[in-house]
């Protein structure tokens, strides 16, 4: 009875917590249906079709997401948990620690269960032929995998004490796991050397047991199932098995931090350390303008894990995605037609990574000198968005190496032309990322926004199908979005001497380059006005702003003053 009640706490706080944060909410069912529409939509129109509904296959492997973006997530609790909040209680409280881990993998557990019940009127939507029989062992089948993933996480968590080192290693977890698990294409397309990797995949399988009870009654060709069912169960209980008793085991080593958390630990303290000496160095800023560019160069270099992150993502992306599409695409190298798209994802997410610098600096940094500082508010943000732009190009120069490996023979004025488009590129997704940027003020907002914005900007963009084949109630998004016009241009430049493209430019280089520059242009002018608007920041940094009172103790005061007014 007790053991019961300490879990039905621990699922209860978890379940609160979840459902409180309205942001994780929002982007736990965005994610999925941004997917599931857009590419669904985009691939369905290259795939052949016959009996295979592509629609209908990524069903079962966009719920496989949801699972495991949930399953993850919690995990990211229990180390927030460490390091700012109620760890310290259960650490303290007469609770085995095998008991905590399992509570919170249970939790985790039921969350992506609740999840994969919302999302299942996806299936009559999509037409999915199924019955009520199908539709619980679909249920076990969610419960399974999101037991297995849990339990991963947990074992993840137990062993990572900071926040920022947990973001880090979900970037080199999370997209792995999906791309190799057999959610957006049969695993069996994909290259030799990855095998291993999708077999040791706990979502490979649960991805293929959901099939096996979702698309029971569809044609083979949809469903394409690719381990027998009983497989599937034995390898997700074993995998569940082993990193529960795993987390347990390294979770129980958290006595040390007892006295520290009780207060009785000594703080250490703080190292000197020389600002500005190492082994990266800049010149001298010789103006406003090159100050702040060469800040935001040190910031990006001195951060590993964003710098690791910007190349592993893409990475992954052309090598396990463009596989095993390559394998379901006819007409031509789906490899080389992807290149200049993957490149654009790095722009696109080293540009808005920059943007998400200065709200940082707003919420925390040195904005309080650039507000105070005797510069124009059109200087700073030219800057920034200057600096970002270089970034991005740079990044896409470096990743553009990757062409010999795959045949594309690019001559020295096409390579020219293909950095003065990723130049424009970058300078347009960093003056929308600016302006973004100046308009809201916390790191949690900006990471909600950037949610809705960033996937769907890649989607509708052309980088990994060809824009005009998306629905045409999806045509104006695409017009609208600036990477759509990048793409096509540094697809055009790379790609000039390819004779065997999937499909042809969709623009004129011309209106690439004018639409390019517009919207910087725009979006400068925009991001400049609103960042203008911060004066009234700068007394309140500098201490001269008086503190208002809440309203209870003012009303308190101004009730006891007048008392002694009357009284007297």
């Amino acid at each position: 009875m007790r053991t019961a009640a300490i879990l039905a706490g621990i699922v209860g706080r978890e379940f609160k917590r979840v459902l409180r944060s309205r942001s994780r909410l929002a982007s736990t069912f965005a994610r999925p249906l941004i997917w599931l529409i857009i590419i669904g939509s985009g691939f369905s129109a290259l795939i052949p079709g016959g009996n295979f509904s592509y629609h209908k296959y990524l069903l079962p492997g966009i719920v496989g997401m949801v699972v495991l973006f949930s399953s993850l997530l919690s995990a990211l609790g229990s180390v927030q948990d460490r390091e700012f909040g109620s760890m310290r209680m259960l650490m303290i409280a007469p609770v085995p620690r095998g008991l905590i881990v399992l509570g919170k993998v249970l939790a985790a557990t039921l969350m992506g269960l609740f999840f994969a019940i919302v999302l299942t009127p996806l299936a009559w939507v999509f037409e999915v032929d199924f019955g009520l029989a199908d539709w619980l062992r679909f249920l076990a089948a969610v419960l399974l995998c999101g037991l297995a993933l849990s339990s991963l996480g947990m074992l993840v968590a137990a062993r990572i004490r900071r926040l920022e080192n947990f973001a880090v290693a979900m970037n080199f977890v999370i997209f792995p796991m999906f791309f190799l698990s057999g959610a957006l294409y049969p695993t069996e397309k994909l290259a030799a050397w990855l095998q291993p990797l999708v077999r040791l995949n706990p979502l490979t399988y649960g991805v293929d047991l959901m099939r096996h009870a979702l698309l029971a009654q569809e044609f083979p060709a949809v469903s394409h199932v690719e381990f027998q069912p009983r497989f599937d169960v034995a390898f997700l209980l074993a995998s569940a098995v082993v990193c529960l008793a795993l987390a347990a085991k390294l979770f129980g080593r958290e006595e040390h931090l007892a006295p520290m958390l009780l207060g009785a630990a000594p703080r250490r303290r703080p190292v000197a350390r020389q600002v500005g000496v190492g082994r990266f160095r800049l010149p001298a800023p010789s103006g406003p303008l090159s100050g702040i560019v060469g800040r935001e160069f040190k910031r990006a270099v001195r951060q590993r894990g964003r710098l690791a992150s910007t190349f592993a993502r893409p990475l992954l992306w052309l090598i396990a995605a463009g596989t095993g599409f390559s394998a379901l695409i006819p007409g031509g190298d789906y490899q080389t037609y992807l290149l200049p798209g993957i490149i654009g994802m790095v722009i696109l997410f080293s540009c808005l990574l920059s943007a998400l610098g200065s709200v940082h600096d707003r919420q925390f940094g040195p904005m309080r000198m650039l507000l105070i500082a005797p510069v124009p508010r059109g200087l700073v943000v030219f800057g920034k968005t200057l600096a970002a732009a270089l970034l991005g190009t740079a990044f896409a120069v470096v990743f553009s190496l990757l062409a010999p490996i795959y045949g594309i023979a690019v001559s020295a004025a096409d390579y020219l032309e293909f950095v003065g488009a990723a130049f424009l590129c970058a300078l347009a997704l960093s003056s929308l990322g600016m302006l973004a940027a100046a308009r809201i003020r916390k790191l949690e907002d900006f990471a909600v926004a950037m949610n809705f914005v960033v996937f769907p900007l890649f989607f509708f963009s052309g980088a990994l199908y060809p824009a005009a084949e998306l629905p045409g109630w999806m045509q104006p998004f695409v017009r609208l979005n600036p990477l759509t016009y990048g793409v096509d241009l540094m697809r055009q430049t790379l790609l000039a001497g390819e004779r065997h493209v999937l499909a042809p430019a969709e623009f004129h280089a011309r209106f690439d380059v004018a639409v390019l520059a517009a919207f910087a242009i725009v979006c400068l002018a925009l991001a400049a006005k609103l960042f203008g608007r911060e004066e009234h920041l700068a007394p309140m940094m500098l201490g001269g702003a008086a503190r208002r009172l809440p309203r209870s103790i003012a009303s308190r005061r101004w009730r006891s003053s007048s008392t002694v007014t009357t009284t007297r």
